[in-house]
């Protein structure tokens, strides 16, 4: 008696060497409906299924095998709708031992190819996403050292995910987003990097999108934000501009009212590092005027204001004032310098920026340093004139001998008789004495 025998719908029996390395069913798409009949085969001498095993990587069946007395079918079961959630292969497994009524048994292996539809948008993990950075945050660094930004995209045939931001969101500027590496374990994850292209230095936390795109056709695409939140506590302190000008050469000085200094430059304001823990402080330059003026800071620290007191405890005799304002917390500090003209008197014209103060500073130090250098020069000049070496007696061959721009004279000696005899050496302009050794 024959051991189990299969048929194909048109009749044709399946041999043994038909199944030995395994029986191939017609490609279904990866959108087919839960039990879909994916195989008919008459049977003959089979009376039951044995056994059955898949080769899945969750171990789930994906095939339903029924078997009648005349009938073995295949249909799709309720897990094929994640079937690409859980697995990365192609193809479908399903071994079957099936027990003939001849007391033998036949083994085949089915085999069901899937085509991939690309049916799936890529979906982020974790998200959307935050990073709270300190100010400035450096060029050139990637925030998945705060966290990493991933996703997954479940269908079979995509092998990479392309991240991107928007190039026409201002808020993005600075920052780029590539594909980094796929998760060693599951390869349908990706990791993103999103990287630094600049100094980061913002005064407000802010909101831009990233996106997904798979590879597939058509590329699907989805997205989610990620947000920048200043750090407040850890951010360094830095003031909008290290000067502030202003004009106040009109100002009646004896019949003020109490009057908020405004500047050329704008605000006094802090760039970075601004939270409720900065203290202002500030100092005049001359010192006996630090109690004409206050400090106001406004309620979130980002701005601070020099008001010039009603009733002035100094009138102010100088043309310009000098205030150094200080802002610390703790692990930071920063300073600015605020130049105010009270007076036209003044050299320094204020009225347009702080660049034309710097040059004219610039002008009077380098007259200053002209001056300084001409005076050293000409006390140089005196100084080796006056140390120049006198003439001297030269010694050649053992005797004394002149040289030819002195003249040797006789001069009598007002000495007692026993003394030696005098001589002297005339210089034109001048007579130095020098006493000759006796010959």
């Amino acid at each position: 008696m024959q051991s189990c025998v299969f048929k194909l719908p048109d009749g044709t029996e399946l041999q043994e060497d038909d199944t030995e390395f395994g029986f191939n069913l017609d490609k279904i798409e990866d959108t087919s409906p839960v039990n879909k009949s994916v195989l008919k085969l008459s049977v003959e001498n089979v009376k039951s299924i044995q056994s059955k095993s898949t080769s899945s990587a969750s171990q789930l069946f994906f095939l339903e095998a029924n078997l009648t007395s005349e009938l073995f079918e295949l249909t799709l079961t309720d897990d094929f709708l994640n079937y690409e959630e859980y697995e990365t292969k192609d193809v479908i497994s399903l071994t079957i031992t099936f027990e003939c009524t001849t007391g033998k048994s036949r083994i085949i292996e089915f085999l069901l190819p899937i085509i991939d539809t690309n049916n799936n948008d890529p979906k982020f993990i974790n998200a959307p996403y935050t990073y709270e950075l300190s100010m400035p945050f450096p060029k050139g660094l990637s925030l998945d050292l705060l966290g990493k930004i991933s996703a997954r995209d479940i269908d079979l045939t995509n092998s990479k995910i392309i991240f991107s931001l928007d190039k026409n969101d201002d808020k993005s500027n600075g920052f780029k987003a590539e594909w980094s590496s796929t998760d060693s374990v599951d390869k349908k994850l990706h990791y993103a990097n999103l990287l630094t292209t600049f100094v980061i230095n913002i005064s407000e936390n802010l909101t831009f999108n990233i996106f997904a795109t798979d590879t597939g056709n058509p590329p699907r695409t989805t997205h989610t934000t990620v947000t920048i939140t200043i750090d407040k506590l850890n951010s360094i302190i830095k003031f909008g501009s290290p000067i502030y000008t202003g004009n106040y050469s009109t100002l009646d000085l004896e019949n003020n009212h109490e009057e908020e200094l405004k500047f050329n430059e704008g605000d006094i304001t802090l760039s970075s590092g601004i939270d409720e823990n900065i203290k202002f402080t500030f100092e005049v330059n001359p010192a006996k005027y630090q109690d004409n003026f206050q400090l106001k800071s406004s309620n979130d620290y980002s701005k601070v204001q020099v008001i010039l007191k009603k009733k002035l405890q100094y009138i102010i005799e100088e043309s310009i004032l000098i205030l150094t304002i200080n802002a610390r917390k703790p692990g930071t500090e920063a300073s600015t310098i605020v130049i105010t003209k009270l007076s036209d008197d003044s050299m320094i014209n204020l009225d347009n920026s702080c660049d034309n103060f710097d040059g004219s500073f610039i002008i009077i130090i380098l007259i200053v340093l002209l001056v300084i250098v001409s005076i050293v020069l000409v006390v140089s000049i005196i100084r080796n004139m006056r140390y120049q070496k006198d003439p001297v007696v030269e010694k050649t061959n053992n005797a004394n001998e002149l040289k030819p721009e002195m003249t040797e004279v006789a001069r009598p000696s007002s000495s007692s008789n026993n003394s030696q005899p005098r001589r002297s050496v005339t210089f034109v302009d001048e007579i130095k004495e020098i006493n000759i050794a006796r010959l």
